[in-house]
């Protein structure tokens, strides 16, 4: 999960193409369901480990190229789920 200036996001990789994406910002989030409802209503049911820091902070940096108010963004897995 990540944690930008402006919401919070998850990232990882999202059936059915298993493709790594981000979500558009969570709205509710039930830590003990593992699901996650985000602006757009989509619905996400959180499945496995969490993913790694290193991909997460990878995309943060591509995605900071673009909006340098993005290098702020921290990783907040364990804070919701640790």
């Amino acid at each position: 999960m990540l944690q930008t200036y402006r919401a919070l996001h998850l990232f990882g990789r999202f059936e059915p193409h298993s493709r790594c994406w981000v979500t558009s910002a969570i709205v509710k989030l039930d830590t003990a369901r593992r699901i996650a409802v985000a602006e757009d209503d989509a619905v996400y049911q959180l499945i496995g480990d969490p993913g790694s820091e290193a991909d997460g902070a990878q995309f943060v940096a591509l995605c900071s190229v673009f909006d340098a108010r993005l290098r702020e963004t921290r990783d907040v897995t364990d804070a919701h789920f640790g």
